[in-house]
């Protein structure tokens, strides 16, 4: 089962990578440095396309910035990867593009808004998702 709109910091808190000294800004959401490997597997049309691994930015309790090797879509879906530390278990997060900015040809900027935290069975590899995972994933979205 899903858990709605959920408040990723203290599940990203734990996840290992450099922190940089936090900027000031003037957000509704403080967002928290730290530069880290994680998986995405993008979700256009409910089928999963291939995993890639981004570099995380920063985050916040509403969503996350990361950079990637290929241009997404506004409102594209997609999990985010979350690896299981000492603290917390294997996550899957599904994730709205809210924004964003070709850094190169081969680098995009992509800011994205939390939607729900799945169960945390991450290990599906097909690239067709369940009609079940689809299901529990839109139910997600809708409540």
């Amino acid at each position: 089962m899903a858990e709605s709109r959920p408040d990723l910091g203290r599940v990203l808190d734990s996840v290992e990578g450099q922190r940089p000294r936090p900027t000031v800004e003037q957000r509704r959401a403080h967002r928290t440095p730290l530069r880290a490997t994680m998986r995405v597997t993008p979700m256009p049309h409910g089928i999963a396309a291939p995993t890639m691994s981004v570099t995380l930015h920063d985050y916040s309790p509403r969503g996350v910035r990361f950079e990637c090797p290929r241009s997404m879509e506004q409102c594209e879906h997609f999990l985010l990867h979350v690896p299981a530390t000492a603290r917390e278990p294997q996550r899957a997060v599904l994730c709205r593009v809210v924004h964003i900015t070709e850094l190169d040809r081969r680098a995009f900027l992509v800011g994205a808004e939390f939607i729900c935290l799945t169960d945390g069975r991450t290990t599906d590899t097909s690239s067709r998702l369940s009609k079940a995972r689809i299901g529990a994933i839109r139910d997600a979205i809708l409540d």
